[in-house]
Parts: structure tokens; C-alpha cells; sequence
């Protein structure tokens, strides 16, 4: 079993070499570690009571600058690094782990703690495997095949969104700046894209399925290597750069568009015709509210087809049970929002991705090159594209 003491201790020794004032992102499953809408950044600080530097866990805040919340931060990893259960997987309770030297790891060129744990870790051994009997032995317990394969399978649907959030995140823009900034040229007007960026210390759902070669065998990929503009920020990240005609014409699409980083990234996900929360597909019908009318709070702003199903099911439910038990009041509200949900438009994912992409898709790159096009007219170039 892992002892908060003996963890501080472990990430500290870690640390040791590095800098007073560099603050380290912490990562944790590959997903930043979040506390109050905040992220969280480790440091070595200086402990006048130990007269020595101590770890320390903070967020930062606009009014008092460093809030240092070690104490918090430590007992949820530690209860994390202990965990039996992987994204509604459980795995028997009796499971004990030990820290070893992949839980903790320091990448100083980007700035990050990452820490996996040990069920994470299986997950991501899986994916390196065709056949799960090769590690169905976990510590000292043997792992059922079946259970092997679930853990596999969770593992790879939810890598694709993690790997989105860690790398795209509009709110770290830690790593697209930085491949830009390799070489200048590839960020005038925004003319070249990074493709199939692999981050060697975070599991890479595109590249990293030795089962699942669909995208190494994409014409983007070999259009990627083929021309050759390979960008390395350091020997863990690096990149292909292409031009927006180049990725048109790689995705087999008769006319032009643009594609910013992270709308392509989720794009090209979407033609491996995965089924994805979170990922745009055109076979997805979703619901939208009516663009500038009020609406109540408990109504999402969309929904997919299942869960707006449910909701029509729900009030019309509601609204009988109330008219039935003589309660007028709660009958008109109930009835009010099923009246709500019917004014919803039907439209697919993949187009609402373009619309509420709309700007971007408009605006990064050259300027003038498709002052007109409409969410129209993006949509059915999309439709064009395969891998």
C-alpha cells in the first residue's frame, strides 16, 4: 500500500535537482489535475521550519497569488495511486501497490509532474499487445483474459479524449506554442498544421494501438512523412507540419478548407468512424435549443438523440403524474418544457461541429482565401474527406 508520507517523499526526491522557482503542471492518468477550476503545479520551496526545500502543491490565484494546498493534493493522489477501480472497473479490493519508478515522472522541456497509476498503467500495456494473455498477470494476481479486455477497451475510448485535453487544451497551450516556436516559418499566417503530434510520455491513441493501425495507414500519415517537415521540440515530443492544402488533398477532398490544430485532431478521429462522447460524427443526429430564445436552466443546450428522447419521455411523465395528482402549477411548468424540447432543431454532430467551430474555421490561416464559404458549404467538404 502507497503511504502519503512515503509518496511526498518519492516526488520530492524527484524534484530534488530542479530549480526553486520552476512550477511543474501536474498530470495525472494523462488529464491535468484540476482544484477549484484551477490547475494544480508542483514546485520545491523553501521550508523555513525544515530549513531546507519541501514539495509543495498550489494553485494560482489573481488576488493572493499562491494558494498551497500540499496537504489536499497528496491524500487525493495518494488515494488515486491506491485505487482498485478504473472508470467503473473494479478489480479485486485486495490489490495492494507499491511505488515504482513509472508512477512519477518529470519532463522539465514542457514543464509537468506525471504521475500513472498502476491500473492506468495496465491499460496502456494492453494496447501494445494482440493478444492480452501476454499480461494477464498483474503484481501477484492473475487477471481473467475477459477482465484483461475490458480494462483494454476502457482504456482506449477514453485515450482519445484524454490525449485531446492534454495536448489541445486552450487553456495550457503548452504544447502547440512550443512546436511552433521550433521553427518560425511554419507560424506565419498560421500556414502549416501539426499532424499526429506524439508526446512519448502520455499514451498516443492515433499511433500507439499495435492492433489499430487504421491512422499509420492513412494517406494524412504518409502524406505526413512524406514531406518530411518534422519538427522536434525534444527527444519525447515532436511533430509532422503540413499545409492546409496538403491535409485537403491527404483527406482526398475536392475543395478547399481550413483546418486549426485541434478541430483537425477531432476530425480525423471522427473518419475512423469511432463513436465517441465528445467527437463529432456524422451519423449522430443531436438536438439544439432555438438560438437566442431563454430557456430553463435544468435544459441543456444540446443534447444527443438518446438522452433528448429521455428528456421528451421524462416531462410528458411528469406532466401526467402532476395533471393526475391535482397539481395544476406543476403540470404547466412540466407541459411548459416538453413544449421547450420540441422547438429544438435536429442536426448532426458532425455539423454542429462545424458551426460552433465556425470562427476558427474561417479565420486561421491566410486571410482572403474563402472569405464566403458558409457552415453549408464546410459541412459538405467534410463529407467529401476519407482517410
Amino acid at each position: 500500500m502507497i503511504i502519503k508520507e512515503d509518496l511526498e517523499k518519492f516526488i520530492a526526491d524527484k524534484l530534488s535537482n530542479i530549480n526553486d522557482n520552476v512550477e511543474l503542471c501536474l498530470v495525472l492518468n494523462s488529464s491535468y489535475v484540476v482544484e477549484e477550476h484551477k490547475t494544480v503545479y508542483a514546485a520545491m520551496s523553501y521550508m523555513p521550519k525544515i530549513k531546507s526545500k519541501g514539495l509543495i502543491f498550489f494553485v494560482k490565484d489573481k488576488e493572493n497569488g499562491q494558494k498551497i494546498i500540499t496537504a489536499k493534493i497528496l491524500t487525493y493522489l495518494t488515494k488515486e495511486l491506491n485505487s482498485t477501480t478504473f472508470e467503473g472497473i473494479n478489480l479485486p479490493d485486495h490489490l495492494s501497490f507499491e511505488l515504482t519508478a513509472n508512477m512519477v515522472r518529470v519532463d522539465t522541456d514542457l514543464n509537468l509532474l506525471i504521475l500513472e497509476t498502476s491500473i492506468y498503467s495496465l491499460g496502456r500495456d494492453t494496447m501494445q499487445y494482440s493478444d492480452t494473455a501476454h499480461i494477464v498477470r498483474f503484481g501477484n494476481l492473475q487477471l481473467e483474459p475477459q477482465l484483461v479486455n475490458q480494462i483494454r477497451e476502457k482504456f482506449k475510448e477514453v485515450s482519445y479524449d484524454k490525449y485531446y485535453q492534454l495536448i489541445y487544451s486552450a487553456l495550457q497551450r503548452r504544447f502547440i506554442p512550443r512546436l511552433y516556436r521550433v521553427n518560425a516559418f511554419y507560424k506565419i499566417l498560421n500556414a502549416f498544421v501539426p499532424v499526429f503530434i506524439q508526446y512519448d510520455k502520455i499514451y498516443d491513441p492515433l499511433l500507439g494501438d499495435k492492433n489499430d493501425i487504421i491512422f499509420k495507414n492513412s494517406g494524412l500519415y504518409k502524406v505526413a512523412v512524406q514531406k518530411g517537415h518534422l519538427i522536434e521540440v525534444s527527444n519525447s515530443l515532436r511533430c509532422y507540419m503540413l499545409t492546409h492544402k496538403e491535409i485537403c488533398e491527404a483527406l482526398h477532398m475536392h475543395h478547399f478548407m481550413r483546418f486549426p490544430p485541434d478541430f483537425l485532431y477531432k476530425f480525423i478521429i471522427s473518419l475512423g468512424n469511432y463513436n465517441l462522447k465528445g467527437f463529432p460524427n456524422k451519423n449522430n443526429r443531436i438536438f439544439l435549443a432555438p438560438v437566442g430564445e431563454e430557456r430553463d436552466k435544468q435544459l441543456k443546450r444540446n443534447y444527443t438523440e438518446n438522452e433528448y428522447n429521455q428528456e421528451l419521455a421524462k416531462y410528458a411523465n411528469l406532466t401526467t403524474k402532476a395533471r393526475e395528482g391535482g397539481d395544476d402549477e406543476k403540470a404547466k411548468f412540466y407541459e411548459q418544457m416538453f413544449i421547450t424540447l420540441q422547438s429544438y432543431r435536429e442536426s448532426n454532430s458532425l455539423r454542429y461541429f462545424c458551426e460552433s467551430n465556425y470562427q476558427k474555421l474561417t479565420s486561421f490561416g491566410s486571410l482572403d482565401i474563402d472569405p464566403h464559404v458558409t457552415v453549408d458549404q464546410l459541412f459538405e467538404y467534410l463529407n467529401e474527406a476519407t482517410l
